[in-house]
């Protein structure tokens, strides 16, 4: 298997034949059988699979998405599905969670959706740690405000 790679912050990585800046990420999802997304949510990171990326996939390529909801502007990638110009996609993510029961994601062709367990591994609480350290340390100093305010309201 040929391991395709998009970052910013790497030019290298065991076992990836080779990486992409993120301004060629069309570049790399053209190649690619499988676009998978494994990205934090951020300001840069919304919805960095949108129609453009989907157009660039091959008609046999598959997402999936294992990061966040906002990641892959669902809209578009409906569409796709529907337009056969992708051949399916693995969601364990949504942008709104829970997905809603009249969400047309439910209903697109060649999906697979699963209830947000992806990250689950015995290795959790190591990767997730920090993060809930650092959340708490913001609560404590400024309370729910401050916690929102760390967060960009598109990304709450």
């Amino acid at each position: 298997m040929k391991v395709l790679g998009v970052s910013d912050s790497r030019i290298k990585a065991p076992n990836v034949d080779r990486i992409y800046s993120r301004s060629e990420l069309n570049v790399a999802a053209a190649e690619g059988d499988f676009l998978v997304v494994l990205v934090p949510l951020s300001e840069k990171t919304y919805h960095i699979v949108n129609a453009e990326v989907l157009s660039a996939m091959k008609p046999t390529g598959f997402v999936l998405n294992l990061a966040r909801g906002g990641c892959v502007d669902e809209t578009a990638l409906i569409e796709a599905l529907q337009a056969g110009t992708i051949a399916g996609a693995g969601l364990d993510v949504f942008e709104h969670e829970p997905l809603p029961q009249k969400d047309p994601i439910w209903s697109a062709p060649n999906v697979v959706l699963t209830p947000h367990i992806a990250g689950f591994a015995d290795i959790v609480a190591e990767q997730c740690l920090p993060t809930v350290i650092k959340n708490l340390k913001i609560y404590l100093k400024a309370g729910p405000s401050g916690l929102n305010s760390a967060i960009p309201n598109r990304l709450r």
